[in-house]
């Protein structure tokens, strides 16, 4: 399916797909469907949004004519990116300078009244990819240096069976509920739980009221406060650049009383700027462009 012929295939049957839906705008994403959906939007005549979730959607992967056709396409057709975070967008303007570029902050509608925690209760919602394992593993370590803490952990993936080894290892069967994939995983979280985990899975924890702690997908970072919250939004709520905080100041934060919440600095306006980038980039599309654009790349990929 990567080779020239197979990625022209796909994108001349999706670009009929987006003629034939009456799409205005195509919304893409990293890694090969970020490719084939441009040069999809580009043979319809439609403009293409294509969003950088962070350091990792940079690196194109694939063959140096699947590199070479995403470059010749960013050129001439003059996709819009979007960046994440203030991280993700300085590491676009070093890679492709020149290229339309917002910012859209991680976001999410704010919940109601703080939720106090009840000093017991951890709940974490992640994919369990073999990547992300070794913050999951640093998690349960604390659990057992903290014989009071019960984990609630939300997700699936292929690195389960580990996880679930190693829970019976360290003997915190008793204390680990395992509850598999969720779609909505922040709406099933214990009422008095602290969230712990990082990206979007973070946010969703922190709007309802809740206390937080990092965990990225290497380690436990530290717990989420307001002085700390600027530099975890720069890097998209992933923990990049923070230091790590050791395990031992952890468990003193965790037995402390502690008021501070952070739920009014996540910012719930998503919605309306990701209308504004909308409006903005339909209103600098060039349908002729665009088809001019996707039809040469064609060309290249069948010869």
């Amino acid at each position: 399916s990567f080779r020239p012929q197979g990625l022209a295939a796909k994108a001349e049957s999706l670009a009929a797909r987006i003629r034939a839906a009456e799409a205005d705008l195509v919304d893409l994403h990293p890694f090969h469907a970020g490719i084939t959906g441009l040069l999809a939007a580009c043979l319809a005549g439609r403009p293409a949004l294509l969003t950088f979730h962070g350091p990792t959607s940079l690196r194109l992967p694939g063959a140096e004519w699947h590199r070479a056709t995403f470059e010749r396409l960013r050129l001439e057709a003059r996709p819009v990116f979007v960046a994440v975070s203030p991280e993700t967008r300085n590491l676009i303007r070093q890679a492709y300078s020149g290229t339309p570029l917002y910012v859209l902050a991680n976001g999410v509608c704010r919940g109601g009244k703080a939720l106090p925690w009840d000093g017991r209760t951890v709940a974490m919602a992640t994919r369990l990819d073999p990547d992300k394992i070794p913050g999951v593993l640093d998690l349960l370590r604390l659990l057992q240096a903290s014989p009071g803490l019960t984990l609630d952990l939300f997700g699936g993936g292929p690195a389960l069976p580990l996880v679930e080894a190693q829970i019976r290892t360290a003997g915190l069967t008793s204390r680990v509920r395992v509850h598999g994939h969720a779609t909505d995983p922040a709406c099933r979280f214990p009422r008095r739980a602290l969230v712990a985990g990082c990206g979007r899975a973070l946010l969703e924890g922190l709007v309802q009221g809740r206390r937080g702690l990092v965990v990225s997908a290497d380690a436990v970072i530290a717990p989420v406060t307001r002085a700390r919250f600027a530099r975890l939004a720069d890097a998209n709520f992933s923990g990049r650049g923070l230091a790590r905080t050791p395990h031992r100041e952890i468990r003193a934060w965790l037995h402390r009383p502690c008021a501070e919440r952070v739920a009014d600095l996540v910012p719930c306006d998503m919605p309306e700027r990701w209308a504004a980038i909308c409006s903005a980039t339909l209103a600098n599309a060039d349908p002729n462009r665009l088809q001019a654009a996707g039809q040469a790349v064609l060309s290249d990929l069948a010869g």
